[in-house]
């Protein structure tokens, strides 16, 4: 499996499984401290949070507070389509990047929404993806619900046009 290494402020690093399988890391007891060999360098690390359900950590790492965030190639994926799915500024609707189950429709009609906010939460794979808005709008219709079962590319909502 591919991995992407998103650490605030620097460009993602691509991990796959060989490159885990020459991590070293031993913890202490209460897994807050770790200790990592890579690449022959040894570094100790303040686990400070873990964010699972957004695939975050943030650490210490000499001195300095670090957040790293981690993709798997679902996330990857689901990103992609995302992306391809919205191309230009003036996108009148959403739809589902990939074929899953509405966990969540966080909006309604008349809704006013910010680009980035959560629109959607779609399960596919036993992994929850989050569908931002990609601008600023104004919901006009959504057309699926919490528990709804959505192929690749149904719509999902419409917003207003001016």
């Amino acid at each position: 499996m591919k991995y992407q290494v998103h650490i605030l402020g620097e460009d993602p690093i691509d991990i796959d499984d060989r490159s885990l399988d020459a991590i070293d890391i031993v913890s202490n007891a209460d897994q807050q401290f770790y200790h990592v060999l890579f690449n022959g360098k040894s570094h100790f690390i303040r686990v400070l949070k873990i964010d699972i359900p957004q695939k975050t950590v943030y650490i210490e790492w000499n001195g300095l507070k670090w957040v790293i965030r981690l993709r798997d190639e679902i996330d990857l994926l689901a990103e992609k389509l995302s992306r391809s799915t919205h191309t230009t500024q003036n996108v009148t609707e959403v739809k589902a990047p990939m074929p899953g189950v509405i966990l969540n429709c966080s909006v309604g009609p008349g809704d006013g929404v910010s680009k980035g906010d959560a629109l959607f939460i779609i399960e596919a794979m036993k992994m929850e993806n989050i569908i931002r808005a990609p601008m600023d709008a104004v919901v006009e219709e959504v057309y699926v619900r919490a528990g709804d079962k959505v192929d690749k590319g149904a719509l999902l909502l419409r917003f207003h046009t001016q």
